[in-house]
């Protein structure tokens, strides 16, 4: 599947969720499908997920 940039919320890094404002260079050539967050996804679940980096909520 492929996804437009502004579709992503966050990525998973290892274990931690990252948000796209806090993504750096490298972390967008980390990208992979399993690693995503979509804004639909996280619209359609009962999850709130937050940036281990910022805190921010996604």
């Amino acid at each position: 599947m492929d996804f437009e940039k502004n579709e992503i919320a966050a990525i998973y890094i290892n274990e931690a969720v990252v948000c796209t404002n806090c993504m750096t260079d490298e972390d967008w050539n980390l990208l992979t499908q399993d690693r995503v967050i979509t804004r639909k996804e996280e619209d359609e679940k009962d999850k709130i997920f937050f940036c281990d980096r910022c805190g921010e909520p996604i």
